[in-house]
């Protein structure tokens, strides 16, 4: 193999991961985060992403610079102080805002995809979508996530709707 590609895929396959005492956590002003590494460097702004976030939302949490890149992986948010993991979570909360539908008034085709009317526990909305493969994932039996052509994600569950709502899913799926 090409030392070049192994070389890229090693360091591919390299993960660091953030035990509380390596890192220091701080808000700048306008209430992002920033990271200083013990001994080593600080990043003025960092993104948090759940790696699993549908099967530990809570654990394997990756922290990524203003350019995406990883830093490091934290292993479980529990092992953090109160506030750090507050803060952390809040960041989460920030990217994952997923409002939950908890009725569907209507379902129509248009443009090649569709313009759902939904009532959420934010309120109501219209949410384009695309295809249904390409919209709708079934991340456990009954339990949706519902991605708009915007990129905004919904939760659904099929069991909790009400029997009309219920029936205008079946026909889409």
């Amino acid at each position: 193999m090409d030392p070049d590609i192994q070389q890229n895929l090693d360091e591919a396959a390299s993960v660091r991961y953030l035990a509380p005492e390596d890192f220091a956590l701080s808000k700048n002003e306008g209430g992002s985060l920033r990271m200083t590494l013990k001994d080593d460097r600080s990043y003025l702004r960092i993104k948090t992403r759940r790696i699993f976030p549908f099967t530990y939302p809570t654990k394997y949490v990756s922290v990524r610079d203003l350019s995406d890149e990883e830093i490091g992986i934290i292993s479980d948010l529990a092992s953090l102080s109160p506030e750090y993991r507050r803060w952390i979570e809040d960041d989460i909360d920030m990217r994952y805002f997923t409002p939950r539908v908890k009725t569907i008034k209507t379902i129509k085709r248009r443009w090649g995809g569709f313009e759902w009317y939904v009532i959420t526990d934010h309120g109501a909305k219209k949410v384009i979508t695309k295809g249904v493969h390409d919209t709708m994932s079934e991340v456990q039996p009954g339990r949706y996530i519902i991605t708009d052509v915007d990129g905004n994600r919904y939760e659904l569950y099929s069991q909790k709707l009400d029997d009309a709502s219920r029936e205008i899913l079946e026909r889409l799926v």
